[in-house]
């Protein structure tokens, strides 16, 4: 396999000019590419086998089109003799590895708050998060608006062993010095704390030149090392305790990276925030000393008083007995909320069911026998006509569990009524008369909860309506930010972003002709079209050209096709589309990769 070098052509379009630098798998090189006349980064990794390359690509495609400011992603991954590569941005600003020693504090704020704000995108992806496992000045490049980019992400565990098995040099000796103690246990495994670890090295390296621990990492820690400090004289103690927590010890004591970026961002707007960590590790007698306990006085005699009424002697029972009413009117004015705005009666009968619990729960804090009695019957005929309608038509023994569940819980309240207390339960200080409804104040409290209920329906149906209008228009805000972002992002170069801002425009207008009529804030599409037609005009006829040329020219009917799909993606046309036709009836059996 030959060794990369100045003047290599890759995939007959990247040409190498300028060695930028090597990693722990691969080199950065800066090339030219002579389908679009541009500048472009491209790294290119160690040579695997055809095992390797097919677990890269399946494990790169994880982080392939991840978008955040602070994120320096690829625009086009291929594989080249065996040797995947990556096409990124040229960013002339070169890495922040060019600083260290010689920046400003503010500078380094700077680097944290960007820099987290990267960690921080990629820790919270769903469903797994993804580790960085290379924070270093190295891999953190300066875009022209001075913002710092996080490079090389995405590599995960699984494809960094299986390099690493099969690379003929090695790790990177100085990738060490940037490694948690943590990674330095019998079995290392990078966590998202790790990264933080890895950007307090970071920062050490930024302001001092150097590197913590003489370059060994957080083994040293393991050895009993303590914290490296910043000179006070020349940083703040703001950033040594900063650094000093990225570098704690312990997972646990470090800060998380959304709390850096927050920390940083209020530090570089003038305040003094406080920090939402705790102390990574104290020297030696630097923690308070407790205050010493007031000795107790003389104590009061203890005065024992039983209580008369029920309510007294059973304040639990009263208390937890509120709790359920509450929750059955919270659980029936949804019923009844969705039975107002969908016009179906099982709701309305769940909302029933629910009223008649509450009056049971209501005639047992009045301590009335019939409350029992009333509620059990309730939930037995909500439970059956819940469980007839939506648990027996997906599975018959659900209706049979739901009914156990009723009888047990049941079960449990009587129980939880019939535990003593000062000799008497709460089940026997219940009163079985039947002329509760004659009492005026009975009558008074049905009527007032009844009132209540009402107004819980109507403030539910309101809310409702009004969230689902917010969530809506907040859908549709952030679908604009994205097409405009990718859209920006766009060009013959980076085709996906303009397909997926075409998407989003797509579905920006279906919204507006839904809603626009009702509400004037969608009115998006216009100015969103106004930016995104011309460079997808642009791509279109870069891609028609680069396919007639391959064809014309070059006699690869493959590639024509492909380039001629991804044209269409793009923008439909007749023509090109007839034209593709006629070159697949030529090559019926092709295969074509597509783009990614």
């Amino acid at each position: 396999m030959a060794e990369l070098q100045q003047g290599t052509l890759i995939k007959d379009r990247y040409q190498l000019k300028e060695y930028k630098g090597s990693g722990s798998f691969g080199e950065v090189w800066l090339a030219h590419d002579d389908f679009l006349d541009i500048e472009v980064a491209i790294k290119v990794y160690i040579s695997l086998d055809t095992r390797g390359v097919e677990e890269f690509k399946t494990e790169y495609k994880t982080a392939y089109g991840l978008t955040h400011p602070n994120l320096l992603a690829a625009t086009y991954f291929d594989v080249w003799q065996q040797r995947p590569f990556l096409v990124m941005k040229y960013c002339s600003n070169g890495s922040a590895g060019n600083m260290a020693g010689n920046t400003s504090e503010r500078e380094i704020w700077k680097f944290i708050r960007d820099v987290a704000a990267g960690l921080a995108y990629l820790h919270a992806q769903d469903p797994e998060p993804i580790v960085h496992q290379d924070i270093k000045p190295d891999n953190i490049l300066i875009d022209e608006q001075g913002r710092y980019l996080i490079t090389d992400f995405g590599i995960s565990k699984k494809i960094r062993s299986t390099m690493r098995k099969q690379s003929k040099r090695g790790v990177a000796a100085g990738a060490a010095a940037y490694m948690g103690p943590e990674r330095f246990s019998k079995e290392p495994t990078p966590i998202m704390a790790s990264d933080v670890w890895s950007l307090g090295a970071s920062i050490y390296e930024l302001a001092t030149g150097e590197l913590p621990f003489c370059g060994m990492g957080g083994g040293m820690l393991m050895s009993g090392a303590e914290l490296p400090e910043l000179d006070n004289g020349k940083w703040s103690k703001e950033l040594n305790t900063v650094m000093q927590a990225c570098l704690a010890k312990e997972t646990w004591d470090r800060p998380r990276a959304q709390e850096l970026t927050e920390y940083a961002a209020a530090v570089i707007a003038g305040a003094h925030p406080r920090t939402t960590w705790g102390n990574p590790q104290s020297k030696p007698g630097s923690q308070p000393k407790p205050e010493p306990k007031p000795e107790p006085g003389p104590y009061a005699p203890r005065v024992t008083r039983i209580p008369n009424s029920p309510q007294q002697r059973h304040g639990f029972v009263s208390f937890w007995l509120i709790v359920c009413m509450i929750a059955h009117a919270i659980n029936g004015a949804m019923f009844a909320s969705f039975t107002l705005m969908n016009n179906a009666y099982e709701p309305a009968f769940m909302a029933i069911f629910s009223g008649f619990s509450i009056w049971g729960l209501y005639l047992l804090w009045r301590w009335k026998k019939w409350g029992y009695w009333i509620l059990a019957t309730s939930s037995f005929i909500s439970t059956l006509f819940y469980s007839y309608n939506y648990l027996l038509p997906v599975l018959s023994s659900a209706m049979l569990l739901s009914l156990i569940s009723t009888a047990i819980s049941m079960l449990i309240l009587y129980g939880i009524l019939c535990i003593k207390k000062d000799g008497v339960s709460a089940w026997s200080q219940l009163n079985v008369d039947s002329d509760f409804m004659r009492e005026r104040q009975h009558r008074l409290s049905i009527a007032g909860i009844a009132v209540l209920t009402l107004i819980l329906v109507g403030y539910v149906r309101v809310a409702t309506s009004e969230s689902d209008a917010q969530m809506h228009l907040a859908q549709y805000e952030q679908l604009a930010d994205e097409c405009r972002q990718l859209t920006d992002a766009g060009s013959n170069s980076n085709t996906k972003a303009l397909i997926s801002a075409k998407k989003k425009l797509e579905e920006i207008t279906e919204m507006e002709n839904k809603y626009a009529s009702e509400m004037p804030e969608y009115n998006r599409s216009e100015e969103l079209k106004s930016s995104l037609t011309p460079k997808i005009d642009e791509a279109h006829n870069a891609w028609v050209r680069a396919a007639k040329s391959q064809y014309e020219k070059a006699g690869d009917t493959e590639k024509a096709i492909e380039y001629y799909k991804i044209a269409l993606q793009l923008k439909h046309d007749a023509n090109i589309k007839a034209e593709l036709n006629s070159l697949e009836m030529i090559l019926p059996d092709s295969v074509v990769i597509g783009y990614r």
